[in-house]
């Protein structure tokens, strides 16, 4: 009974002070200020706030000026890639390696929506005025925003009706075949691409396959300059 007595206590005693280290973090932030962990891209730790690193933060700009040129992220990982930018090497405090790999499509989504880049530090789903200095500015940072969200809004959210595969039929691959429409479903997501007739019937192997909202956009924007 004494044991379980005693064990109840030191229980007690962790959850309190789990709690107290939770208030503190929590205040700490509401405050701006940068609690530990691992900085993002373009900041180094300085004492309880962020210090920009110039050669980092140039990179990031790069990247939020490159997707609101292009529109979409798999775009944006693919000329980085092309470009041959890689992740900048760089080490923890504690004497880890990071970086050094290609920019995966889930850490620019990342980097695009961190609210650190924008000057604040963020708290489960609140974030708050930081103490540190933003890379990007608010009102860029806020169009990216509003065009991630329609992104996603767009892939889960809109009618099949809405969104008709208007170049069916009129473009073509390499050999000359005319592209078909088709889509691909994941959770509630639908993803609409063209694909070349034989790769769609599987009487093939290869052939062409692209998004048929990034197509599209391209064809309209050249429509556009041309009238």
């Amino acid at each position: 009974l004494t044991l379980n007595m005693l064990l109840s206590f030191a229980q007690f005693e962790r959850e309190v002070t789990a709690e107290r280290i939770r208030d503190k973090i929590a205040a700490s932030k509401a405050r701006g200020m940068w609690m530990g962990g691992t900085p993002p891209l373009g900041y180094r730790p300085d004492g309880r706030s962020l210090a920009v690193v110039e050669e980092h933060a140039s990179l990031v700009r790069h990247i939020f000026a490159r997707y609101l040129a292009l529109g979409t992220v798999r775009l944006l990982e693919a000329e980085l890639k092309q470009q041959g930018i890689r992740v900048p090497e760089r080490e923890t405090a504690g004497g880890k390696s990071l970086g050094g790999g290609w920019f995966s499509r889930g850490a620019l989504y990342l980097m695009l929506r961190r609210v650190t880049y924008d000057g604040r530090i963020a708290h489960g789903e609140k974030s708050y005025p930081g103490t540190h200095a933003a890379i990007i500015p608010s009102d860029t940072f806020q169009r990216v925003q509003a065009m991630l969200a329609e992104h996603v809004q767009g892939a889960r959210t809109a009618p099949r009706a809405s969104t008709p595969s208007l170049l069916a039929g009129k473009i073509v691959d390499e050999g000359g075949e005319p592209l078909v429409a088709t889509h691909a479903s994941k959770g509630k997501a639908r993803y609409r691409y063209y694909v070349s007739r034989a790769l769609h019937t599987g009487a093939s192997s290869t052939g062409l396959r692209v998004p048929a909202r990034e197509i599209e956009r391209v064809v309209a924007e050249r429509l556009a300059t041309q009238l």
